[in-house]
């Protein structure tokens, strides 16, 4: 055991002395785009396998594409019968998940969605389907990818998760401990 200890100690020593030095990150920032008017309150973001970045709007139920080297953005999206896009996964190559729902002044319950924005067919214009409305969500904001067919949904006004599958539309919460299936 001690020799054990004693061999462990020095690799992790030696991996410290013989490690070669961290050079510094870029510390400029580069505006890659500004988006001026309508929408303008950006909310989330991802990065698509080409470098193109894809963002959500707070003041928009849409999503746009900005494209780096040609500092240019085109919307791509539309969640309709919303006010408001939030948070965005990656849940298979070159597939987003997107919450969106309804939110002014005010959040509407019951508004909250998942969409699926599909740019894995081809071109430019992505496929974007509605996954699954909720009638039983309060504000949908934070979105992780569990899986290729699992987000994970942060709903900040009950303090819960929903797990939709994005192939299918089930959706599941969990509130104070319980998982209930819809």
């Amino acid at each position: 055991m001690r020799f054990t200890v004693i061999i462990t100690s020095f690799l992790s020593f030696a991996g410290l002395v013989f490690a070669s030095p961290l050079t510094k990150r870029q510390s400029a920032v580069t505006q890659v785009y500004k988006f001026t008017g309508s929408p303008l309150k950006a909310e989330g973001i991802a990065v698509r396998s080409n470098g193109q970045i894809l963002v959500s709007f707070f003041d928009k139920g849409e999503a746009w594409l900005i494209d780096p080297p040609t500092k240019k953005a085109t919307k791509v999206a539309t969640f309709t019968d919303t006010s408001c896009s939030a948070a965005i996964a990656e849940v298979a190559p070159d597939v987003f998940a997107v919450v969106a729902g309804k939110y002014s002044n005010s959040n509407t319950p019951g508004s909250w969605g998942v969409w699926k924005v599909d740019f894995s067919v081809g071109g430019a214009t992505p496929t974007t389907t509605l996954v699954k409305k909720v009638p039983e969500s309060g504000m949908w904001n934070g979105l992780s990818a569990f899986n290729n067919d699992t987000v994970l949904v942060g709903d900040a006004s009950k303090g819960a998760v929903f797990k939709v599958n994005v192939n299918t539309g089930g959706v599941q919460h969990c509130h104070s401990g319980q998982y209930y299936g819809a």
